[in-house]
């Protein structure tokens, strides 16, 4: 789990990437959907699509009204009928 500090003046961001692997192996184009819910319980969503190397990445940008506190943080990764979540979370102080 990561924290981050809360910006003054502008905004900050988290990129939070998901891996996708299949007995090890990377899974390309794999469609990820990352869900963060704020401390406040607002929802956004992220999508991409895994590349060669099986990774997704996004970034969720906080301002310097953005609540402090924890963000919990969900991907959903689906590919060829298969899907899998994996949940985590960062800190907004």
């Amino acid at each position: 789990n990561s924290s981050y500090r809360r910006p003054r003046y502008g905004s900050v961001s988290a990129m939070i990437t998901t891996k996708v692997t299949s007995g090890g192996v990377p899974v390309s184009g794999a469609s990820v959907s990352v869900k963060v819910r704020d401390p406040g319980g607002t929802l956004r969503t992220l999508t991409a699509t895994t590349g060669s190397t099986g990774t997704a990445s996004g970034a969720y940008s906080m301002r310097s009204s953005s609540l402090r506190g924890t963000y919990a943080v969900t991907s959903r990764a689906t590919h060829n009928g298969s899907a899998v979540s994996a949940s985590t979370s960062f800190v907004l102080n």
